[in-house]
């Protein structure tokens, strides 16, 4: 199947991302630049982030919502999707993934 990279808009066959092959690399080089920043220094908020590693602010959001960074290493808030409490990572909060499991095993 094909589609186009949602980075810079190429023709890609892969299935299993949204980014072509060249986008992905750049994405797991921003990530590690990403990671590293904040093991070093904990608490920084997004900006800050963006600032000292020139990734977007939206692409950091993005490696939170995969559940790669954990919220509670920012200074940052991040909400549940369903029912909007604060949590750590991820795009649901433990509660609600529990609702939906118990939902799906029905």
């Amino acid at each position: 199947m094909l589609k186009n990279c949602t980075w810079c808009g190429r023709v890609h066959s892969n299935t299993v991302r949204d980014l072509c092959l060249t986008c992905y690399e750049k994405e797991e080089e921003e990530f590690l630049s990403v990671y590293d920043c904040v093991r070093e220094c904990p608490g920084l908020g997004l900006s800050e982030i963006s600032e000292k590693t020139g990734v977007k602010v939206s692409h950091i959001l993005k490696f939170v919502r995969q559940g790669r960074l954990n919220s509670h290493n920012l200074n940052m808030a991040l909400t549940c999707e369903i029912c909007k409490v604060i949590t750590k990572m991820g795009r649901i909060c433990e509660e609600c993934r529990k609702r939906l499991e118990r939902k799906m095993d029905e």
